[in-house]
């Protein structure tokens, strides 16, 4: 690539959607031993995300249930913490369970894990994902502090001087690995 005419102006970005967490068979809950399954109508999602649409008349009951298990974190629809850009999505249902890192949310029909997860709270510093960026419009040798990936799309938007689409990112949180000239 440095062969190329225009190399010194290629601005280049590495990075991940998501950073991953091990888990074992050791640190599994299983559903059915948390709550009554006749209580709920389904469940989806994939650990350790899972979302229960509950009967009619259960929600409380089997939100209590939930409250009260070990390693696990439930929240009624619509009020998941913000910072988890997830709490009243469409695909939430009347209760979205997250599971503490590195336990998996399993059934005993589906009773396997898997050997690494993601999806834990954003907060965790194993579920940050990686950011690499060299090229005119970055500093040289900087190191900037984790952020969310949400920011990426207005980041490169303005470095490619678009006009983005209305997005929950900022170009405060990114701008200071910018060189002065391309803030």
């Amino acid at each position: 690539m440095r062969k190329l005419p225009l190399f010194d102006k290629l601005n280049f970005i590495i990075t991940s959607d998501h950073g991953m967490n091990a888990t074992s068979n050791e640190k599994r809950i299983f559903i059915e031993q948390v709550i009554d399954t006749s209580q709920i109508e389904y469940m989806d999602g994939i650990t350790p995300n899972v979302n229960i649409k509950v009967k009619e008349g259960m929600l409380d009951e089997v939100y209590a249930d939930l409250q009260a298990a070990e390693h696990l974190h439930a929240w009624k629809h619509g009020q998941l913490p913000e910072r988890l850009h997830y709490g009243t999505n469409i695909r939430t249902q009347d209760i979205s369970l997250v599971a503490d890192p590195g336990w998996t949310i399993a059934t005993t029909k589906h009773p396997d894990a898997e050997q690494g997860a993601h999806g834990y709270d954003n907060d965790l510093k194993d579920m940050h994902a990686i950011f690499y960026a060299a090229g005119p419009a970055f500093k040289s040798d900087y190191v900037h502090p984790t952020f969310e990936n949400v920011n990426l799309y207005i980041l490169m938007a303005h470095i490619l001087d678009l006009s983005p689409a209305s997005t929950d990112g900022s170009l405060s949180n990114v701008e200071q690995m910018l060189k002065e000239n391309q803030k």
